[in-house]
């Protein structure tokens, strides 16, 4: 037995499929919402087949209820509905469904439909499995076209198998499978430095510390060498609960790169011995100035000596007063290298002409106080015109005519703080440019005739290092021959400077025969003499950016069909210009010619009508400022005859500047004068339709009037008890209803009504229906609030139900009674309560177990509602609902 998920929201209409359908052997369970079929499904494995209503109220409809079924479960859903336009069943097309009925259809028909429906399912399955062989293989291959031009690894975490591509091989000299494909046998090849460091990044990346596996570390080859290698990897796949099950990366041979940074390095180390001379020389001149303070003796016969030092040093030199840090004196050199004459210095100190910063001056302090002396200081000094140069400090007290001076040496280096960071930029910008460019190098010695090719070089046609040699001959055979003669006439025409620089596009046969496109670009190398001695340049693959190109060409002339075709105008505003760019059509459209539309932004806005210029300035300023997400605005503009067209304005941003802000728009133009006209006819027509409709509510009204009246005169003409009684409460439920329509007519959308109004006339008329209600007190107590006719309907029935039960049951053999009726909407939770003070309903009356048709009528409707509602016994009864709209 099959077991099926009935989705319909009309409870009633439920019931029916349901009992129609287990007499065809099914087995049926019944939901009034698409958010309980999600749930219902997720947690009952058992369910077959969902038979899934469209519109289902207030909540998510048929076709998203499905949507999210089928992303949690594979299940057939065969959607039944009234609907029967095509929009409708296309939406459905859309969803991988196995039919669509139409309400009210027979039985017969529908059971067709579920049979067709688990027939085509049962084959899907099939054909999935299938399927799944073939996905596997396009998974792996998938992974390897990411993985281009590097090795690649693939690690099953639940198996814990490693697999190797034949590049990851090749490119340490190994044979295709010559070790084994284990997690060990790689960690075997991996320096053993670097094996810890190796795996804790790899479970830094498995537990989610990082988001990806990027390493660099020593490999050994197969001739036992070591190479350096960058592994990059990412998780690929997880399960259910989020666990990694497959992590997937390449293997690129990074040891060119390795080799340039110690190049670098050295280079540095070569600066670093500079350094060190520039500092012995310091020194030096240090240990000059120590002779001279030796002895008061010496000091008294070399003052003249030390004064000519003082003022002939090539190297500013001051004499700085340690009691108020004033200068004292200072020579010529450091007058010119400051920008001061000796009068604006002298009794001042260099933090307070902004020379040097207080931080410096606290730090020689500092030193002076601790050791008496500073040597290698690297201070910063700012000139009288602004000019920031850098120097070496050299500092000492001195007494001098029984006074103690700082005497101070400042060395220049602002030329080679200079020459150091140009030389970092450009060792930093080389390294990006060699990381980022993925070219091949070549080096041709004109001298020797020697041709060196970069491993990147051969690998771009497919090649390892060692299967091509450093010789013409391999460029000559795998180049284009025609392209081979033209290369050489450039090569001669840079060699003989006839051009600066060379570039040419070419083709080359690769590894596997098909042609690659290849930029080449080099530059000479002239000996003092004007002879060419070298010519150093790259190749860098184009194929791709070739098929980009003319697929972009392809696209581009798409474009301009497209536009040609649609009839829309198209601008370009440049808001660092404030000129805009317009097409031809854009122009013919108001009948202009393009020559008489110029490029100022103002023309256009002198064009709009003056009613909508406010609108548009204040949309494109939103826009700009980033009040709202897109601009497309209609406003009227004005044509060459006079005349005003509707303008459908839209813009976006594709262009912005460095702080993020924009700089260039571009937008269309569509001309929807006739759309405006036609909607101007469909609010004339809505405001028909809605006249129509109240009309249609009015006579709903009626004819439930009448309905009820017959059912009123056949129940007065029979005798028999339950026959007449269950004709009355038809009659009953119809009025309620009727008077539902008649609160809709008088509405203002006919679509909604006001609670208190329509509780307040239906609990009336109900008392009205019985001779003794004038003994019955009535105590109401209504919110004033709307609510839609959906759930009016099933409320009135229930209100109907609840009260006629209590005037039949609850004051049987009493004078009086109280009924109390109370209707709240909190935060659109609403709760609506019934309560008399009669006899009390029995405990074992119950809506959920009730064999009588009223309170299993309550307790669907109740359900419609997606409500709930209870008993409270005590003093009478008290029945609560409680409903979120």
């Amino acid at each position: 037995m099959k077991t099926l998920l009935l989705v319909e929201d009309e409870v009633i209409l439920a019931l029916s499929e349901k009992t129609k359908l287990e007499k065809y052997d099914y087995s049926v369970w019944t939901v009034n919402s698409g958010e309980k079929a999600i749930e219902f499904v997720t947690s009952n494995p058992g369910i077959d087949l969902v038979l899934m209503d469209i519109n289902l109220g207030s909540g998510i409809d048929g076709t998203q209820a499905a949507e999210s079924i089928l992303r949690v479960r594979d299940i057939p859903i065969v959607f039944v509905s009234s609907h029967t336009n095509p929009e409708i069943v296309e939406k459905t097309e859309k969803i991988t469904s196995y039919g669509y009925v139409v309400k009210n259809s027979s039985i017969t028909v529908l059971d067709a439909s579920i049979k067709m429906a688990f027939k085509l399912f049962d084959e899907k399955r099939s054909k999935a499995e299938k399927e799944e062989a073939l996905r596997v293989n396009e998974d792996r291959l998938s992974k390897i076209m990411i993985a281009a031009n590097d090795g690649m690894w693939d690690w099953n975490l639940k198996t814990d198998q490693v697999y190797f591509d034949p590049r990851y091989y090749q490119m340490s000299g190994y044979e295709v499978d010559e070790f084994p494909h284990s997690l060990d046998e790689f960690l075997h090849h991996v320096h053993p430095d670097d094996r810890e460091f190796v795996m804790g990044e790899a479970h830094k990346h498995l537990s989610g510390e990082i988001d990806r596996f990027d390493v660099e570390f020593r490999f050994r080859k197969k001739s036992g060498a070591w190479q350096w290698i960058q592994g990059k990897g990412i998780i690929v796949e997880r399960d259910e609960q989020g666990h990694p099950l497959k992590f997937v990366g390449t293997h690129r041979d990074v040891t060119d790169r390795k080799q340039l940074e110690l190049d670098l390095q050295k280079k540095n180390e070569e600066y670093e011995i500079m350094n060190n001379e520039l500092r012995s020389t310091a020194k030096e001149l240090q240990a000059q100035n120590e002779k001279l303070w030796i002895s008061g003796n010496e000091l008294r016969w070399s003052e003249e000596k030390f004064s000519t030092i003082f003022n002939e040093s090539p190297y500013p030199v001051m004499l700085i007063d340690t009691d108020n840090g004033c200068f004292a004196d200072v020579n010529e050199t450091m007058q010119k290298t400051v920008e001061y004459s000796r009068e604006e210095l002298i009794g001042k100190t260099a933090a307070e002409l902004g020379i040097i910063t207080q931080e410096t001056e606290l730090q020689t302090k500092k030193l002076i106080g601790e050791f008496g002396h500073y040597y290698d200081l690297e201070v910063s000094v700012t000139t009288k015109s602004g000019q920031l140069r850098f120097g070496m400090a050299t500092g000492r007290i001195i007494v001098f005519n029984k006074h103690a001076y700082l005497i101070q040496t400042i060395f220049d280096i602002t030329e080679r703080k200079r020459a150091e960071e140009a030389l970092r930029e450009s060792e930093e910008r080389l390294q990006y440019a060699i990381t980022a460019s993925n070219d091949g190098l070549w080096d041709w010695n004109l001298e020797t005739n020697d041709i060196y090719y970069s491993p990147r070089w051969k690998s771009i046609l497919g090649y390892e290092d060692h299967e091509i040699p450093n010789d013409f001959s391999f460029w000559e055979a795998a180049t284009e021959p025609e392209d081979v003669i033209k290369s050489w006439e450039l090569q001669q025409k840079l060699i003989t400077k006839q051009v600066d620089r060379f570039v040419m596009e070419f083709k080359m046969r690769h590894k596997q025969g098909h042609w690659v496109r290849i930029l080449s670009k080099a530059k000479a190398l002239f000996d003092d003499g004007g002879k060419a001695i070298r010519i150093i340049g790259t190749h860098t693959d184009i194929t791709e950016q070739k098929k980009m190109e003319a697929a972009l060409e392809e696209s581009q002339e798409r474009l301009r069909f497209a536009l040609e075709v649609s009839g829309l105008g198209e601008w370009e505003l440049d808001l660092r210009t404030n000129t805009i760019k317009r097409n031809e059509r854009w122009a013919g459209m108001l009948g202009y010619s393009l020559s008489e539309i110029n490029d100022s932004f103002g023309q256009g806005a002198e064009l709009q009508h003056p009613d909508d210029r406010d609108m548009v300035a204040k949309a494109v300023r939103d826009y700009r400022e980033g009040r709202s997400d897109a601009f497309k605005i209609d406003y009227r503009i004005r044509a060459k005859d006079g005349t005003y067209k509707w303008i459908q304005d839209c813009g976006k941003t594709f262009e912005r500047d460095e702080s993020g802000q924009p700089v260039r728009f571009c937008g269309t133009h569509a001309d929807i004068t006739q759309q405006k006209e036609k909607e101007e006819k469909i609010i004339n027509l809505l405001a028909e339709k809605e006249l129509l409709l109240k009309e249609v509510h009015h006579r709903i009204k009626n004819n439930m009037n009448t309905v009820n009246s017959l059912l009123s005169l056949q129940a007065g003409a029979i005798s028999e008890p339950n026959a007449k009684k269950a004709l009355e409460d038809a009659g009953s439920r119809i009025h309620s209803m009727s008077l539902l329509y008649d609160k809709l007519y008088r509405s203002a959308d006919f679509n909604e009504a006001s609670v208190k109004e329509y509780l307040s006339s239906l609990v009336d008329d109900i008392l009205g229906n019985f001779p003794n209600s004038w003994k019955v007190h009535i105590e109401k107590r209504l919110q004033d609030f709307n609510l839609d006719a959906k759930r009016l309907q099933p409320l009135g029935i229930i209100i109907n139900e609840l009260i006629t039960n209590i005037m039949k049951y609850a004051f049987r053999d009493r004078e009086t009674g109280l009924i109390a009726v109370s209707a709240a909407n909190v935060d659109g939770h609403v709760s609506i309560s019934i309560q008399d003070d009669g006899i009390g309903m029995p405990e074992s009356v119950s809506f959920y177990r009730s064999t009588g048709f009223g309170l299993q009528l309550v307790h669907a409707l109740t359900q419609q509602l997606q409500g709930s509602i209870r008993i409270e016994r005590g003093v009478g009864t008290k029945v609560v609902l409680e409903f979120d709209c």
